[in-house]
């Protein structure tokens, strides 16, 4: 796939891209097209009927999990979507994130409590009942989850710890042509806590524009 069929398979539509820019961008870390390829992706699992809830481990101010909503809830199809989050911003980092990448990166940056999350959401227009919440740090959260069947499993995570437990503990769930995204590709930690987990992936794709890979679980992208 290049990169003009990457840039169209993750464009989820110019009313969803101005909805967004107008809604949720300014609230987010990452550039807008990241929350489009979120957005695009959730649509093809909609409009596919893959089976499965939406996942979102590292929450921030909410930006993805509004994208999702937002999609459903134009599409007239309900999704429930999991927010896992500490609320209270990142964790230590460990040994595998020793790179002067995320040096800068330090424990309680980039907090944001569950009410102004959920303050966000509800401004945005999002439906909050669709939402659960999971606060807590991902090794008390994550394991003990009841989340059933997985569509979409976002992980912004930042670290290899954290992306390691939410991998070892979801991953597994993700159904067969489900979409498995990691915003944080460009750390080092977090690459070898997805490849400790599920060891080399069949076609990993960069999101463009961005530092965000994803894949298919057992489907090829064409």
């Amino acid at each position: 796939m290049n990169e003009q069929e990457l840039k169209a398979y993750c464009d989820p539509g110019m009313v969803t891209k101005r909805w967004i820019d107008k809604h949720v961008a300014g609230s987010a870390l990452c550039a807008p097209s990241n929350l489009y390829a979120t957005a695009a992706f959730t649509h093809k699992i909609l409009s596919e009927g893959i089976t499965g809830c939406l996942v979102e481990c590292g929450v921030y101010m909410g930006a993805h999990p509004a994208a999702m909503s937002y999609v459903c809830q134009t599409v007239g199809k309900s999704r429930k979507i999991w927010l896992f989050d500490s609320f209270e911003g990142i964790a230590e980092r460990g040994e595998e994130d020793d790179t002067p990448r995320i040096a800068h990166l330090k424990h309680g940056d980039f907090r944001c409590s569950i009410k102004k999350v959920r303050e966000n959401l509800i401004e945005w227009g999002i439906d909050v009942k669709v939402m659960r919440f999971a606060e807590g740090w991902f090794h008390e959260t994550v394991p003990l989850a009841q989340v059933g069947a997985i569509a979409l499993l976002r992980l912004d995570a930042d670290l290899y710890e954290s992306t390691r437990i939410c991998m070892q503990h979801l991953y597994n769930k993700v159904v067969a042509g489900g979409f498995v995204v990691v915003d944080d590709w460009n750390y080092r930690g977090v690459q070898k806590a997805v490849r400790d987990v599920v060891g080399e992936i069949p076609q990993l794709l960069k999101v463009p524009g961005t530092e965000c890979h994803f894949w298919r679980k057992e489907r090829v992208i064409r």
